[in-house]
């Protein structure tokens, strides 16, 4: 059973503000009106809020520059670490308590036989 008729029309536009503007005026358990309580704290909030960015802005620039000295460190000290790391796996070195080679040539009396 389908019906395109509404049951209950819509709300006019007109009717919103009518409702909510003796609202305003209200006094919740015989305290001050909300828009008393609120303003203030909404302007203290907005007060505040631009110490708190500058202070949040001055904190994050203090981090990418951290960022950027660790990467550049890391730039400069990576040639030296690898040098360092991979320096002691070329040729085997002889102890200094080993006798040193002699190299003798070929057609020498002293070479092999």
């Amino acid at each position: 059973m389908t019906t395109t008729e509404l049951t209950e029309p819509p709300p006019a536009h007109d009717e919103g503000p009518e409702e909510i503007v003796p609202l305003i005026g209200v006094v919740p358990q015989a305290g001050p009106p909300v828009l008393f309580v609120a303003a203030p704290l909404v302007l203290f909030a907005l007060v505040l809020s631009g110490p708190f960015l500058l202070v949040l802005t001055l904190g994050a620039l203090l981090a990418a520059c951290a960022v950027l000295v660790a990467v550049a460190g890391a730039l400069v000290a990576s040639p030296y670490l690898l040098v360092r790391r991979l320096g002691g796996h070329g040729l085997a070195r002889a102890h200094r308590s080993a006798p040193a080679v002699q190299l003798v040539p070929v057609d020498s009396p002293r070479g092999p036989a």
